[in-house]
């Protein structure tokens, strides 16, 4: 809830833009998102000259929540990385292990902790590193669980980001655990 927003304000503020909102209650909100001009061919050139570390790499996230599966999708696309969903930890597994089989293994996973009605990512990451010892995983958590969240390498995981997360701590995790 909310994060939608908060990623398009990062997204912008990381290209030196703002935005801005205009409401009126019962008629509805109008965002404005403001980005400075870019000379024409700049983008172009900057882009096919400068390879990006996440290009061709691919990974799996899971969230039982539409909205945040979805919203880590476009932060993950944005950042260069193709990206695949699972709605619970059983669909990641299955993901996971047939991807392990066609020889085409994700880069790294993005597992929801807490899945209500089904399995979450305390228990998909026993079963993912029965398949992978090397699998990087990140735990995500919308609210705090202390014991997971601090001491995530304990439990298996490679990094741990909050929700809603900030564009450039998921960039430095990512990065660091990928290369």
């Amino acid at each position: 809830m909310g994060l939608g927003l908060a990623i398009c304000y990062s997204i912008v503020k990381n290209h030196d833009g703002y935005i801005t909102v205009k409401s009126k209650q019962g008629l509805g909100s109008t965002f404005l998102v403001y980005l400075p001009a870019v000379p024409e061919g700049t983008f172009l050139s900057k882009t096919k000259s400068g390879k990006s570390a996440a290009r061709g790499r691919r990974i799996l996230v899971m969230d039982d929540e539409e909205d945040v599966l979805h919203a880590t999708g476009i932060v993950l696309k944005y950042l260069g990385y193709e990206v695949e969903y699972a709605k619970d930890g059983s669909e990641a597994i299955a993901l996971y292990q047939a991807m392990q089989e066609k020889g085409q293994p994700f880069s790294a996973v993005v597992l929801d902790l807490n899945v209500p009605e089904g399995m979450g990512g305390r228990e998909a990451i026993k079963k993912l590193l029965a398949i992978d010892p090397d699998v990087k995983a990140i735990i995500s958590c919308g609210y705090s669980d202390e014991s997971m969240a601090s001491e995530f390498r304990n439990y298996g995981f490679t990094g741990a980001v909050a929700v809603p997360f900030d564009l450039e701590i998921m960039k430095k995790l990512l990065n660091n655990m990928l290369g």
